[in-house]
């Protein structure tokens, strides 16, 4: 299909792929069902700017010159009926919990989140997870000395008067935040800003304190991207999900050959704080370290999205509670080919488990 860009301007990234269509077999150890898909679109990437690889959970679909290429999501349902929706549940897992990843297509593993019944809007020009994020407090724990600027327990780092929208994406492990948010939580935390790296970096001190599991939290408030009631109390209205995240999750080391070689072979790890500032409204972004600590269900047919509060079970495998996501009457995607129909009573497939770093 030849080479065209990845399409990862907005974060920031360059570079082409080579593209072309290529066959997926994989294995679910806790459905113990394989599968395999043929003519699936790939790309192959040479450059340091990508240190893992990525899986497309989108389903828009690719334009190649003269041809176009269904997603694998799309795929997935549409072509092969392995899933019996346009839809996923996934939540980066925790290396500091020693929590794989998890991701469900065609449903959900409810054995990692705490359930409720709150629905997100997907913007209807891409499909894409966008909340409004309404506040971001940040907490001491019990025994944490707070911070001397600070005049109580909690620090307010963004409130209703300059709430935003925020594309939630794994793609990036970072926050992408406004600047003015950014210095609120370097003022909070003293974070020093890194031109050179475009992030803000931590002392050795700094990183033994806040990597520390009994540091800090932060309490994301979010709501539907078209929800604005605030009736005298935004943090406190119907539709609102509260996402606390403790410190650690932000918290990681630079390291060789990180930002064009900037660091260079040999150089010691630099830690930082996994907080970018972000150039415009599009480019404002919640990322993989957020999703550590939260578990995102996203169902296309019915263009909406959840956010809950991941779990962390002991067994990630064994303690497993897949559950498929049906696909309503009114969806308006195709459904799965009436031939393979039989086999939609598996409703789901963990495709990897595995751990990730920051």
């Amino acid at each position: 299909m030849g080479i065209w860009q990845l399409g990862l301007d907005y974060l920031g990234y360059g570079g082409n792929g080579q593209y072309g269509l290529d066959t997926v077999n994989a294995y679910s150890t806790i459905t113990d069902i394989g599968f395999g898909m043929s003519n699936v679109l790939m790309s192959a990437i040479n450059t340091t700017d990508y240190y893992i690889g990525l899986f497309g959970l989108g389903i828009t679909q690719g334009s190649f010159g003269h041809e176009i290429a269904q997603s694998p999501l799309t795929q997935a349902v549409r072509t092969f009926g392995w899933i019996p929706s346009y839809s996923y549940g996934y939540t980066a897992g925790a290396s500091y919990r020693n929590i794989p990843v998890s991701i469900t297509l065609g449903g959900s593993d409810t054995a990692r989140y705490v359930p409720h019944d709150i629905d997100f809007t997907l913007t209807p020009q891409d499909n894409m997870p966008r909340a409004l994020v309404r506040g971001i407090e940040a907490s001491t724990n019990s025994g944490t000395e707070k911070p001397k600027k600070w005049d109580s327990e909690t620090s307010s780092l963004s409130g209703w008067d300059n709430s935003f929208t925020a594309l939630i994406d794994s793609t990036t492990p970072y926050l992408w935040l406004p600047n003015a948010v950014c210095d609120q939580f370097a003022d909070a935390f003293n974070l020093t800003y890194n031109s050179t790296f475009d992030l803000y970096t931590l002392t050795n001190e700094q990183y033994n304190a806040y990597g520390s599991s009994d540091s800090f939290t932060f309490t994301f408030s979010l709501s539907s991207f078209d929800n604005h009631d605030n009736f005298g109390s935004p943090l406190n209205v119907p539709g609102l999900v509260n996402i606390t995240v403790p410190m650690q999750a932000f918290v990681g080391l630079l390291q060789y050959p990180f930002k064009h070689r900037a660091i260079k072979y040999g150089d010691p790890a630099v830690p930082y704080f996994a907080l970018r500032r972000s150039q415009n409204d599009s480019s404002i972004i919640i990322g993989r370290s957020f999703l550590q600590e939260a578990y995102l269900i996203t169902k296309y047919d019915e263009a909406v999205f959840s956010v809950y509060q991941a779990k962390f079970p002991q067994r990630p495998v064994t303690d497993a509670n897949l559950i498929p996501i049906k696909q309503p009457n009114n969806s308006p995607y195709p459904g799965p080919p009436t031939q393979t129909s039989a086999k939609l009573n598996t409703a789901q497939l963990v495709l990897k488990t595995k751990k990730v770093k920051k």
